[in-house]
């Protein structure tokens, strides 16, 4: 995008330099194909929500829109976020309105015919907007993940070539005779956001899938981890702790079983998960319970056994919650929060 003198100059000015210098610029280790991701670090959650939680939403933002491309950490999508735009808080030229002198456009800085070629309307949203934080975010995770930011070998060469645009070569952004600054200055702003490591997700045999029908692209309302959410559990070592992910679709849209054939139990209201059902599923990992909380009413039988596609209640908004949604969440051993994984692998969004 040969941009980089001049979006981040205009961010950060003379602070650019401060954060050059990471380890070995690529993303940190985790074993092959783990699956899970990073929970925010405390400089996360400061930097990126900022004083006033109604900017929180977009770390939920980064967090699901890395989830659409497998291997994607979404740290590294924010940090080209920071060095863009400062997360859509720069006024330089073309953030906003317009474009700057090289012809970027928006929080994610596209040019026209990029943005032409990857452009993606955000969950909830009908047309993108190059200039909507979250059409931005969702559309620069779709182009890294097509540039290869998807592997932990390729990251750094992704998010050089995202700035660089198209190189004669690709490997120029490999041996870091072209744009070497913009990665570095990215990754770098990536490992500071990086918490700890929560691993997690589906096993093999298990069948992901979307629970809300005729809801394509349900939007994520929480994401699984630490939270700011008053009245999470305390759980990981963390004060706040989200033990699901929020899907949010009208109210009454019909919720079916996914993952995979088990035994539904039903929970009334009893709890801070309204009516709920429980679908306890046999794989050659373990026993996973999946959670399918907040529901306006169950179509199913306690006890009964469910397939794929099963109808087991409706959106709703019972129990604790901010307004209607789906509470998704897979525990493995035992129907407990404190046995929860990461449940982003079981869905396709």
């Amino acid at each position: 995008m040969l941009k980089i003198a001049l979006a981040c100059a205009a961010v950060f000015g003379t602070f650019v330099v401060l954060f050059v210098v990471v380890l070995s610029g690529v993303a940190p280790a985790r074993a092959a194909g783990q699956p899970g991701e990073f929970a925010p670090s405390a400089f996360a959650l400061q930097d990126i929500c900022g004083a006033g939680a109604a900017d929180c939403g977009l770390l939920d933002t980064y967090r699901a829109a890395a989830r659409t491309c497998p291997g994607l950490d979404w740290t590294v999508l924010a940090g080209v976020g920071k060095v863009e735009s400062d997360h859509g808080r720069s006024t330089a030229p073309g953030v906003r309105s317009g474009a700057n002198a090289a012809g970027a456009m928006g929080p994610m800085q596209f040019e026209p015919g990029t943005w032409a070629a990857y452009q993606v309307a955000a969950p909830g949203h009908v047309l993108a907007d190059v200039y909507d934080l979250a059409d931005a975010v969702y559309s620069a995770a779709r182009y890294l993940c097509h540039l290869g930011a998807g592997s932990q070998a390729q990251v750094r060469a992704a998010v050089c070539h995202y700035n660089a645009g198209d190189l004669p070569a690709f490997g120029a952004c490999v041996d870091g005779s072209q744009q070497p600054d913009y990665a570095d200055t990215v990754l770098s702003w990536a490992a500071r956001y990086r918490g700890p490591f929560v691993a997690g997700g589906a096993p093999t045999s298990v069948q992901p899938g979307n629970p809300l029908e005729g809801c394509d692209h349900p939007p994520v309302t929480q994401p699984f981890g630490p939270t700011d959410v008053a009245g999470e559990p305390a759980l990981f070592g963390f004060p706040h702790f989200h033990t699901g992910i929020d899907l949010a679709c009208p109210y009454g849209t019909p919720v079916r079983d996914i993952g995979g054939p088990g035994v539904a139990r039903v929970q009334l209201g009893s709890t801070g998960f309204g009516n709920n059902v429980v679908v306890k599923v046999a794989t050659p990992s373990g026993i996973y319970y999946v959670r399918y909380a907040h529901l306006a009413a169950i179509a199913v039988a306690d006890g009964a056994e469910v397939a794929i596609g099963d109808l087991l209640g409706w959106e709703g908004s019972t129990g604790f919650w901010t307004g209607p949604h789906l509470h998704f969440e897979t525990d493995l051993g035992k129907a407990s929060v404190t046995a929860a994984q990461d449940p982003s692998r079981w869905l396709t969004l």
